[in-house]
């Protein structure tokens, strides 16, 4: 457990068990990524002995965030966007997959 973020923790386990989707926002430095990575490891038995993070910092569109959870999930997409390389699979960012 993080010391001094264990009511942190503990709301967004709480947010995640009831809508089983949580962004944490807020300027860089506060610790939203440890927030997540410890809700996470918390959680993990919780959904089915696995937790996912699919970190989203390299993003700067966000058009593309459906393209990062699909790629971490395994998923490809198909692009309905009529620019350069429509219609292909699309992979827009590097995600991590935590399970203890």
């Amino acid at each position: 457990m993080m010391i001094g973020r264990e009511t942190m923790v503990g709301e967004v386990g709480d947010k995640l068990r009831d809508e089983r989707f949580v962004t944490l926002l807020g300027p860089g430095g506060i610790g939203k990524t440890a927030i997540a990575l410890a809700v996470g490891r918390a959680a993990v038995e919780e959904f089915g002995g696995k937790s996912l993070f699919v970190d989203l910092e390299s993003l700067t569109d966000s058009r593309h965030v459906a393209g990062a959870v699909a790629t971490s999930l395994g998923v490809a997409l198909k692009s309905k966007d009529p620019g350069p390389g429509a219609g292909r699979p699309r992979s827009f960012a590097k995600a991590s997959y935590h399970s203890r």
